[in-house]
């Protein structure tokens, strides 16, 4: 058989949905429902931009722009800073510097990022699943619901 054949060897199909795909919560006459990731999609979306920016800032912390003398032009920039621009500086040391300094404030940003990730932790009802999910014993509904209006 050539690998120019493609022969399906057999094709079912399921008898139910292999999926659990609940609606959270129904509007009216909507036919789609909502869900508690509607409602933290703006802390979503936030949690992604500040971590991308955190990754940006610890990169120019790691690896700066740099710049280099005129004089080094042709002179094995490409082994130690391939990036440096070429510029004339007049009265200075022949060599390579940072273009600028970057300090952000990382732990500033990592205190908003956990505040964050912490505001969707309680949109999606996590305390509650981790409280039923600690439980030593087999509780009734009545408890759990008790154990949630206490937290």
């Amino acid at each position: 058989m050539g690998a120019s054949q493609a022969l399906v060897l057999q094709q079912r199909f399921f008898h139910e949905f292999p999926a659990i795909a609940p609606r959270w919560d129904l509007a009216s006459n909507d036919a789609y429902g909502r869900s508690p990731a509607m409602d933290a999609l703006g802390d979503i979306k936030q949690l992604q931009l500040e971590q991308k920016r955190k990754a940006q800032a610890i990169d120019k912390m790691v690896n700066p722009p740099m710049i280099a003398d005129v004089a080094l032009k042709n002179e094995g920039r490409r082994a130690c800073c391939p990036a440096a621009s070429p510029t004339c500086e007049h009265g200075g040391a022949v060599g390579f510097k940072t273009v600028f300094e970057v300090m952000p404030p990382i732990a500033e940003l990592k205190d908003d990022i956990a505040e964050v990730q912490g505001r969707i932790r309680s949109v999606f009802f996590n305390d509650l699943f981790l409280m039923i999910s600690q439980l030593d014993t087999v509780r009734t509904a009545t408890e759990i619901d008790a154990r949630r209006e206490e937290s």
